[in-house]
């Protein structure tokens, strides 16, 4: 009878250690706040490939869609994350947009058409908050034909060609760019929007954070902590 209840004491010990471990790993994970990619997946070409781009700075990339209302939540700290490191060489900041369905196509087209046009911060900010306040997250070529005009009205000294951010809108070179993002985001086994990816190995999410102060502060000190290598 008391070996069987030593055995069951022991049992009553053991779980609780368990249970103590458990929550000092969610504790630390909660608190790093990052997790660090495979080794398969850190290599896959498709990566290198895009970390290559910034060889010999630290590269930052966020996987965002106009269309996405989480985005849009945190799109004002990600400008003041922006314009905190526009001066520093060692780090590049980049946006990349996503399509989870195909009501977010003309969306991510958008945004590279925004991007091969040199647009600037100011008609990125004006699509991002139009199609919020609208709350229409489904965009068609009329809602973007719409959105330039009423932008023009607004900034009659920064008026935009129409016609000629329709052609590029429509190009084979968007599509190209949309798919290449696309493609990317999966190689890195990515699921949802927002996220970012440092240097090709380290994904932060603001859902591991209460604060977005503190997980700016992250993605800094991870890009800090080292560049990418130049291949030879």
């Amino acid at each position: 009878m008391q070996k069987i209840k030593t055995s069951s004491n022991f049992f009553f010990l053991f779980l609780i250690f368990i249970n103590i471990s458990n929550l000092f790993a969610n504790t630390y994970k909660a608190t790093k706040g990052y997790s660090e990619l495979s080794k398969a997946i850190q290599n896959n070409y498709l990566v290198k490939e895009q970390t290559q781009q910034d060889c010999s700075q630290s590269q930052i990339i966020e996987f965002f869609s106009y269309s996405c209302p989480a985005c849009y939540k945190i799109e004002s700290k990600v400008s003041e994350f922006k314009n905190s490191i526009k001066n520093n060489d060692k780090i590049k900041f980049k946006k990349l947009p996503v399509v989870f369905h195909e009501n977010w196509l003309n969306a991510a087209k958008l945004y590279f058409t925004v991007k091969k046009l040199d647009l600037g911060d100011k008609f990125n900010d004006y699509a991002f908050n139009t199609i919020h306040n609208n709350s229409s997250y489904t965009i068609t070529e009329f809602d973007i034909r719409k959105m330039i005009d009423n932008f023009n009205l607004q900034h009659p000294k920064e008026k935009i060609d129409g016609r000629k951010f329709s052609d590029v809108f429509k190009s084979n070179i968007i599509n190209r760019d949309v798919k290449q993002s696309m493609r990317l985001f999966y190689a890195l086994n990515l699921k949802s929007s927002p996220v970012f990816v440092i240097n090709g190995k380290y994904i932060v999410s603001p859902q591991n954070f209460n604060d977005l102060n503190t997980m700016f502060k992250v993605i800094k000190n991870l890009a800090e902590s080292q560049k990418i290598v130049c291949s030879d």
